[in-house]
Formats: structure tokens, C-alpha cells, sequence
């Protein structure tokens, strides 16, 4: 039950920190 949970927060949070990856790298651009 708090594994599913956990394992979908981590994925929510990994998509946030590629997205704000991709919006520094493209701010440095």
C-alpha cells in the first residue's frame, strides 16, 4: 500500500526535477 504510494511520488518528483533540468538548460542556452 505505502510502496505504490511511494513509488508514485518518486516518479512525480523525478519528472519535476527533468522538467526544471530542462528549463535551466534551456534558460543557459
Amino acid at each position: 500500500r505505502e510502496k505504490r504510494e511511494r513509488e508514485r511520488e518518486r516518479e512525480i518528483n523525478r519528472e519535476k526535477r527533468e522538467r526544471e533540468r530542462d528549463k535551466r538548460e534551456k534558460r543557459e542556452r
